[in-house]
């Protein structure tokens, strides 16, 4: 598919610089589109093997058709210094589940910027497998667009020594009745083993029946790896005020900070919640 297509950008654009620069860079789109009503027996494989570190640029856009239910797996193996888009466009009352694993050689360096926008009634499910690479950094991303949709973000990943795994969580609650649930849990050892978890949701001011959860966990296996992790929920100041006339889900309302462990409700001072121990995202 040629970049000028009208489906690339439907599900997002970039919001850091490689992103950014994988976006100006990519020649032509890979494309994988589940037809409508469809429900698929086995699942879909991507294969993205590296065979060279030569910087190269990527855009895969998968979509899936309204009233479909369909498994895809993008698995990355091999050596690579890639940057990487990939958009998903979830269709009303569709089922899309998504397993993307990271299982590089050694010397890889993967940036992936990930972007989900959810229908009408839909159900999206991520699960983002990190174990290989010396460098990985994804960053999914939902935008629900109707409302009554749901979405499942999971994380599993390893980081051994000399590693360094990121995830940048991103869920836009900007419409009403929509559910989202995340968890992801690492384990690190070895020395200069470092991963980074940031968790950021945020809450439009007619998010009405909003429901958001999030949590990570991490097992340091010795002493000597770093994590760094952050939970921020920012919302309208609307939002905030309806507090005082109906019950909002205690999920959120007591939504806490991984790094400096103070609750949400205690910081809303402003418009715009920012959690100031996330000053490194």
């Amino acid at each position: 598919m040629q970049r000028e297509d009208e489906r690339i950008g439907l599900a997002g654009v970039p919001e850091d610089r490689v992103a950014a620069n994988a976006w100006s860079h990519f020649k032509t789109a890979t494309v994988v589109t589940i037809p409508a009503e469809a429900e698929l027996n086995e699942q879909v494989e991507i294969a993205i093997v590296g065979t060279h570190r030569d910087p190269a640029a990527q855009h895969l856009v998968v979509e899936a058709k309204p009233f479909s239910k369909s498994v895809v797996v993008i698995r990355h193996t091999g050596s690579a210094t890639l940057a990487q888009n990939i958009e998903f466009l979830v269709g009303d009352s569709a089922q899309l589940s998504v397993i993307c694993v990271q299982q590089w050689d050694d010397d890889a360096v993967h940036a992936s910027a990930q972007y989900a926008k959810l229908g009408r009634d839909s159900r999206f499910k991520h699960v983002c497998i990190s174990l290989g690479g010396d460098l990985v950094r994804v960053t999914p991303s939902t935008k629900f667009t109707q409302p009554g949709a749901e979405t499942e973000m999971y994380g599993l990943y390893f980081v051994d020594a000399g590693q360094h795994i990121e995830s940048r969580l991103f869920v836009d609650h900007s419409v009403p009745n929509c559910k989202s649930r995340v968890t992801y849990k690492g384990a690190l050892q070895g020395k200069g083993a470092h991963s980074v978890w940031v968790g950021d949701v945020l809450i439009g001011k007619d998010a009405e029946g909003t429901d958001t959860y999030e949590l990570n966990r991490n097992l340091l296996l010795e002493v000597g790896p770093a994590q760094t992790r952050c939970r921020t929920l920012r919302s309208r100041p609307d939002v905030l005020r309806a507090r005082a006339t109906r019950r909002l889900p205690v999920s959120w309302m007591m939504s806490t900070c991984g790094t400096c462990r103070r609750a949400v409700f205690l910081r809303l001072r402003r418009a715009v919640w920012w959690c100031a121990a996330s000053s490194t995202k």
